[in-house]
């Protein structure tokens, strides 16, 4: 069902996410992104786009469907905009190490209990090494997580404090690089949560199929 917000509504946001930005050190684009991608739009371009040619003072949203769970019935559905809303969330309240350790050789994790039950909460995303390390993916079953977004372009896109090059020097960052603190990281990890969210939730979906064909070869 589609609705519409207000042009006051819209400066509130716009607001809301200056704030952020202030508080949390992250860029403002990344603010007004995020903002959005919590009321359900893929980005504040989406939510303010078109504006010459709609009615004053509304705007619609873009249409965000509760996805099916795959070939599992009874599983219900999974509703992309309340993860998108709790993951922006979690991404703002992680502390500095952990952005660091995002960052240097991480990956975000997800309760698949909590995913199931469709009560997805912060606590239920974890942080936890390399995706594809043979322990990170064991200690994953111990806790029944599931991967939801590999961080593993992070370390190339940052240049660190302890990194030099070869010849023992503080390294320069290359094109397309940046020397890394927690606020600039942080922006790094939301912009690419947004820009990939399909991808995160197509994967999302696919991990939870892989868990029920495991089960029913299981039994």
């Amino acid at each position: 069902m589609s609705k519409s917000l207000s042009a006051r509504t819209i400066k509130r946001i716009e607001r809301e996410a200056s704030a952020l930005s202030e508080t949390t050190k992250i860029e403002h684009s990344v603010a007004l992104d995020a903002a959005a991608l919590q009321r359900g739009f893929g980005s504040w371009t989406s939510l303010t786009r078109d504006e010459s040619s709609r009615d004053p003072g509304t705007v619609p949203t873009i249409a965000w469907s509760p996805k099916k769970f795959p070939k599992v019935r009874g599983w219900g559905t999974l509703n992309d905009r309340n993860l998108a809303k709790v993951f922006v969330k979690y991404l703002l309240l992680v502390d500095e190490d952990e952005i660091y350790r995002f960052c240097r050789d991480g990956s975000i994790w997800i309760n698949i209990h909590d995913v199931l039950a469709e009560s997805i909460k912060v606590s239920s995303f974890d942080r936890l090494g390399a995706a594809h390390d043979t322990n990170t993916q064991q200690l994953a079953r111990r806790r029944k997580l599931i991967p939801f977004m590999d961080c593993d372009g992070a370390i190339s896109s940052f240049v660190f404090a302890d990194d030099e090059d070869e010849d023992g020097q503080p390294m320069v960052p290359e094109e397309g690089q940046m020397h890394y603190s927690a606020e600039t990281a942080r922006s790094w990890l939301l912009s690419n949560a947004i820009e990939s969210w399909d991808g995160l939730v197509d994967g999302l979906l696919g991990q939870l199929e892989n868990h029920y064909n495991d089960q029913v070869n299981y039994s």
